[in-house]
């Protein structure tokens, strides 16, 4: 009785080293864990877990914690789930503790990781995030995937609660080490998706889908992207794949051919069905071309890019948002002359059809629309093309390009107004622009870009320093 009230009164009091001391001296660490395991100890789990925090939750604590490691790792299985996580929590500590994260072994990771299974999810949140963190060190990681024999274990598991939270798992420790992904994978992440996308199971494949792109890398082997890709033909998963198989491939600066090829031929099979299957390869192409390999693998193929571009007619909004996104990633990432002219030429055929009659008129339009979003999407359109001549002759072959780019008072986003004076300073500096917009026009794109985003070329003009925010009824 003694024993129980000396720490509930150390539970109670104001924490001091003094007074750990004492509690220490009276106890014994030993006991004191003893004790939460005894039924009748009197003991409350909210003192419990206060006795817990005051004794291994600083420095000197963690040095404590180490030195009864074999009673620790028994104690994970106290009844009291709020005990359970105090205790998790004080390893996460000793973890990251400087002095202790190398006295810390694979023997506490396992028993941490046995928590996945744990019927509190509050338990099993505070395991994930305590094995992420023990994974920012080189000592942590180690440890840590000592325990993979057990990882694999429970992703093989017929229970798809603990196959998922291995999962996250993972995502968190390469959230948490990025180059933790190859180990994950040696682990058994990518058999685990791939044999999630090869069941039957819906609900599975969406829980999966959304851990995808954070546990697929650019290594992935070609056989499971080429799997993943296989599973499009069910529309709640062709999105998140497709984009998914678009990101890796563009973080590759020599794809893999038969990946490339399939993943293209996907997109085109979508942009040839209905509305959601088009936005869903622009969506994917977005992703592909942001970055430079991934922008010169589609402009390759100039079939494809060219049934992209008939994206450029379309009377929604979200097409239209999205479309302009992919040509500002491609003309950011291309700007070879020759290339850029070769794409212009296919924007302008596509443009004939449009109902402005060109490719150029289309975005003077779409510049025009009382949608923020949309509208600066066009002007970085255009900032992209002004890196090169080709580009500014196709923007100067509108009548109404310079007096939209320089008049500020038709725009009235703060960063709409910083992107078309960005874009005007593009100009000036092209060799061929005077000659391209004539003497007047370029003396206009000229005071623009000399006067600032935000002054009005109007008499009597001041600063523009709270410009108001677009909206629909603009």
């Amino acid at each position: 009785r003694e024993f129980t009230q000396a720490l509930e009164r150390f539970a109670l009091e104001p924490y001091s080293k003094s007074t750990r001391e004492n509690v220490l001296q009276c106890c014994g660490a030993e006991n004191i864990f003893t004790s939460f395991g005894e039924q009748n100890s009197g003991l409350s789990a909210s003192s419990a877990c206060s006795v817990l925090e005051k004794l291994f939750q600083d420095d000197e604590g963690a040095v404590l914690l180490t030195q009864v490691i074999p009673i620790v790792i028994n104690s994970l299985a106290i009844e009291e789930a709020s005990v359970r996580k105090v205790l998790i929590e004080s390893i996460e500590y000793a973890s990251k503790c400087k002095q202790t994260l190398s006295r810390l072994n694979d023997s506490v990771y396992s028993a941490v990781l046995d928590r996945l299974q744990d019927s509190d999810i509050g338990v099993v949140e505070k395991a994930t995030r305590c094995l992420a963190s023990a994974c920012e060190s080189a000592h942590g990681l180690n440890e840590v995937f000592k325990c993979s024999p057990k990882m694999r274990e429970f992703l093989s598991s017929g229970n798809a609660s603990l196959r998922l939270r291995q999962l996250a798992l993972f995502v968190g420790i390469i959230e948490a080490s990025p180059d933790a992904i190859d180990l994950c994978q040696a682990a058994g992440s990518l058999e685990a998706l791939a044999e999630d996308f090869r069941g039957d199971d819906l609900l599975v494949k969406l829980n999966s889908i959304e851990l995808l792109p954070k546990l697929v890398g650019k290594s992935a082997e070609p056989e499971f992207l080429m799997l993943l890709l296989k599973s499009v033909e069910e529309p709640m998963l062709t999105q998140s794949v497709v984009r998914c198989v678009a990101h890796v491939v563009s973080l590759c600066s020599s794809p893999p051919a038969d990946v490339s090829q399939a993943l293209l031929g996907v997109v085109k099979k979508l942009l040839e069905g209905d509305s959601a299957s088009q936005e869903a390869a622009l969506g994917a192409l977005v992703v592909l071309t942001s970055t430079y390999s991934g922008s010169s693998l589609l402009c390759s193929n100039a079939q494809l890019l060219s049934s992209a571009f008939e994206a450029l007619c379309s009377t929604q909004h979200e097409m239209r948002l999205v479309f302009m996104h992919l040509l500002a990633n491609i003309f950011s990432n291309i700007t070879d002359e020759n290339d850029v002219s070769t794409i212009i030429a296919g924007l302008n055929q596509v443009g004939q059809c449009c109902s402005e009659g060109s490719a150029a008129a289309q975005l003077i339009n779409y510049a025009k629309q009382p949608y923020e979003d949309l509208r600066i999407a066009v002007y970085q359109v255009w900032r992209a093309l002004c890196q090169t001549e080709a580009g500014v002759r196709f923007v100067s072959l509108s009548p109404s390009f310079v007096n939209i780019l320089s008049d500020n008072a038709l725009e009235p986003s703060k960063y709409g107004k910083e992107v078309k004076h960005e874009t005007s300073i593009l100009i000036t500096r092209r060799v061929c622009a005077p000659e391209t917009f004539g003497a007047s026009d370029f003396e206009v794109l000229q005071a623009f870009a000399k006067r600032g985003p935000f002054l009005s070329a109007r008499a009597g003009s001041t600063e523009d320093t709270a410009p108001k925010i677009a909206t629909t009824s603009s």
